[in-house]
């Protein structure tokens, strides 16, 4: 989605697009204290706020390929958290910011995380199905995800979803999670 409402729900990161360019936004909620927190030919999409709300996680393709970055909206610094050959986005974050979900587009998805922003991704997902709309729950140990197959069917494809729940430290979940 382009926009996110901080966990206290006083604000609201968004995306705009004008003048050839896609920056994040905050405001307030009642739509005034608006600020423009990237200003630059990169595309910036997709603001999450972190689970404590004080950074945005953000698709941009500013490190020359698209990956996910992290930004203080108050000093407007920015970090890297991925970098990889796939396209990611942004899904969702435990409340204490600790766990990331996010998903890389590929014809076969699989879903990653990492403890925090500082160790690499753990594979949670390994199955050559597409695994997509990851959720945390609040207290970060288990996870919401879709999980769909294409089948073909008299010249035409339908798509079998199932919405799966699993533990987050279950190792790298299969398709015996329960639905």
């Amino acid at each position: 989605k382009s926009f996110d409402v901080r966990p206290d729900g006083r604000r609201v990161a968004y995306a705009m697009s004008a003048g050839g360019q896609e920056d994040l936004w905050v405001a307030d909620l009642d739509g005034s204290s608006r600020a423009r927190i990237t200003d630059d030919a990169f595309f910036d999409r997709y603001p999450l706020w972190s689970g404590a709300g004080a950074t945005i996680i953000y698709q941009s393709n500013r490190g020359g390929q698209v990956d996910l970055w992290e930004i203080d909206p108050g000093s407007r610094q920015a970090w890297p958290l991925t970098s990889s050959q796939t396209y990611e986005q942004p899904e969702s974050t435990s409340p204490d910011g600790s766990i990331v979900s996010f998903q890389q587009a590929s014809d076969e998805a699989r879903l990653w995380s990492w403890p925090d922003a500082d160790r690499p991704g753990r594979q949670l997902t390994a199955e050559a199905l597409s695994d997509v709309s990851p959720a945390a729950s609040r207290d970060g140990r288990m996870l919401v995800f879709q999980r769909s197959q294409a089948r073909p069917a008299e010249g035409f494809l339908i798509l079998d979803s199932q919405l799966l729940v699993a533990p987050m430290d279950a190792g790298t979940l299969t398709s015996d999670p329960k639905p």
